[in-house]
């Protein structure tokens, strides 16, 4: 099932198809990475790693091309679990950064088949 999404822009609202079973799926994929085991104990230990990541993307709003795929796991469950505890829409929507995040995992030449997201959903 698909819903709209709404995502502002200059010129007004965009609405976007949402697709609600992708959504699941990727929450379900990024879930299964525990960051606190494989790169920091706590939130705050995994925000810590993050950060150069975080801070890279909120300036240039791309994915730093030196993150290798753990990190780009570890930011996929950093960004399921704060949504999960303060999200009040989609996690595509409230965290925009995921669909990069996704994309740069796919294309990275160190990702294994395990590492892989669940395929996009056909338009």
């Amino acid at each position: 099932m698909k819903r709209l999404a709404q995502n502002g822009c200059m010129d007004g609202p965009k609405f976007d198809p949402v697709d609600e079973a992708y959504e699941a799926a990727l929450i379900k994929w990024a879930s299964k990475y525990n960051g606190y085991e494989r790169l920091a104990h706590a939130p705050e230990g995994l925000e810590a790693v993050l950060t150069p990541l975080m801070q890279e993307y909120s300036t240039t709003e791309r994915i730093p091309d030196w993150a290798g795929v753990d990190l780009l796991r570890g930011w996929a469950f950093y960004c399921y679990r704060a949504h999960r505890w303060s999200g009040h829409g989609f996690l595509l929507e409230d965290y925009p950064e995921m669909a990069l995040i996704v994309e740069a995992i796919r294309n990275h030449p160190g990702a294994k088949a395990r590492d892989m997201p669940p395929p996009p959903p056909h338009q």
